[in-house]
């Protein structure tokens, strides 16, 4: 029915067609990554061991078989949880150990 011609001309449309529906697949498919909520601005708060059990809780509710996917802590709480893993971090005599988020980052501030 086609010569090798008809078959050139078919493969180059059908060619042309898969490029553009490569370069405008946005377009039709929607955005491939979420976007990024907005974020709020982030507040000093200090770090204090019932933040850090309170992590600890809730990332054990995480291997509980119905349990949760992920958890939301706030940075103090994080940061209490990291400390009371690793005691030799801060020294002995640091007072006021405030944390806070911005964007993926943990800052962390206290008195030495």
């Amino acid at each position: 029915m086609f010569g090798c011609i008809g078959r050139l001309v078919v493969l180059c449309v059908l060619a042309a067609v898969g490029t553009i529906a490569w370069f405008t697949r946005d377009r039709w498919l929607g955005p491939r990554v979420a976007p990024v909520p907005a974020t709020a601005t982030s507040e000093w708060r200090a770090v204090t061991d019932s933040g850090g059990e309170k992590v600890h809780a809730q990332l054990k509710g995480l291997g509980t078989q119905p349990g949760k996917a992920y958890v939301n802590v706030k940075a103090a709480d994080l940061l209490a949880y990291v400390m009371g893993a690793m005691r030799g971090i801060l020294p002995a005599g640091a007072r006021g150990v405030e944390a806070r988020a911005a964007g993926d980052l943990v800052f962390v501030r206290g008195e030495v």
